[in-house]
């Protein structure tokens, strides 16, 4: 390589001289290459055999669709007529970005020039893009176990939610779908937990999280959006115009999909409602920033490196990527369906999204299996 020569440049230089190196164009040598990939899922098989999964999953299965209607309850009224029990509080991108859609074509055509067939979005760029498609937040908010915030660490290491200072982590990833690598946009919010009901609530705890994902296709369109809680449940998958989601036909959880989103993003910025002490997904709005409180962008990897006193930092998950003090009692119900600790908040690429089957949220194929375009 030539002195000097960018970082840029120079991936470029080796990306063309492995797309043309006679071992790359033979097809035996792809297929053995693709074999090795294997990424180890977030699935314990020995929990699933001791636990007698093959019978459980039947009667998860009737669980499932309870709380699937459930959840899409809220979906089928206008924003406005969600019951509230608190205060609807907001919260927008104190940092605002106005891309036409021509603008964002035209970058998008240049990010994807790279014979890796990879785009390379500048940080720029990107920063762009995270404010363009940064939605409004507001939660029912009855008290402090509603308010999003900043991520802390004590000296001894143990977190909170510095809720004075309202934060959205962001972060970027890639996925596949139907041959071409495109671009996802993650948000997070963070809350101080999910607050218990009583001695016997199962599913609260310290800490509560929800993430958020747009993948836009290689002109700047989305073709999806969808949402997790940062355990891994609720997963909720919205297809975007032009698209469809699939019917469930191998068995697997069913996937919960309560509409498809129309918007044009470079018009009009989503609102997401979440409920109280759930913080569960209701509805997806379209709304302005009224009365809004500003929340900053945060990237997710400040999560690793969290300072706690003495020029020390440590990561705010755990050697499996586990908070720990976010573990919940349903772990000792749901242990046969073998994910770790179910309930607890768990770093970005552990999420294991379903109980019956196996699903990852980041999954480089997961919205080549969930949607098509519609015909």
């Amino acid at each position: 390589m030539p002195a000097g020569s960018s970082f840029r440049q120079r991936l470029n230089e080796c990306g063309l001289a492995l797309v043309g190196s006679d071992s790359f164009k033979k097809p035996k040598y792809k297929t053995e290459l693709a074999d090795r990939v294997a990424v180890p899922d977030h699935y314990r098989t020995w929990q699933r055999v001791a636990g007698a999964y093959p019978l459980l999953r039947w009667f998860a299965g009737i669980a499932l669709d309870d709380l699937h209607n459930e959840l899409n309850a809220p979906f089928q009224l206008p924003i406005e007529q969600i019951p509230v029990s608190g205060k609807p509080v907001r919260y927008a991108p104190s940092r605002t970005a106005s891309m036409t859609r021509q603008e964002a074509a035209d970058r998008f055509a240049k990010a994807y020039r790279y014979p890796l067939q990879i785009p390379l979005f500048e940080t720029e760029l990107l920063d762009i893009l995270f404010a363009q498609f940064a939605p409004v937040w507001e939660i029912d908010t009855r008290n402090e176990t509603d308010l999003i915030g900043t991520v802390t660490l004590d000296a001894d290491g143990k977190p909170s939610i510095d809720t004075g200072k309202p934060a959205v982590y962001v972060k970027h990833a890639y996925t596949r779908f139907h041959g071409e690598n495109l671009l996802q946009l993650i948000y997070q919010v963070w809350m101080p937990a999910r607050e218990k009901t009583g001695t016997f609530d199962l599913y609260g705890g310290e800490l509560d999280s929800v993430i958020w994902r747009v993948t836009l296709n290689s002109k700047g369109l989305p073709i999806a959006y969808d949402s997790i809680h940062a355990c891994g449940c609720y997963y909720k998958l919205f297809p975007a115009n032009g698209f469809i989601a699939l019917p469930n036909a191998d068995g697997t959880e069913a996937v919960l999909s309560p509409k498809r989103i129309s918007v044009n993003p470079y018009e009009k910025r989503l609102l997401l409602r979440l409920s109280n002490r759930t913080h569960y997904l209701q509805q997806v709005s379209v709304a302005g920033a009224e009365n809004a409180a500003s929340y900053r962008f945060e990237p997710y990897d400040h999560l690793r490196s969290l300072p706690i006193g003495n020029n020390e930092r440590r990561n705010l998950f755990g050697p499996e990527g586990i908070i720990e003090v976010s573990r919940r009692a349903e772990r000792f119900l749901l242990w046969p369906f073998g994910v770790e600790s179910p309930g607890a908040m768990r770093q970005w690429g552990s999420h294991a999204i379903a109980f019956v089957g196996r699903r990852h949220f980041d999954d480089a194929f997961l919205l080549e299996q969930l949607i098509a375009q519609e015909k």
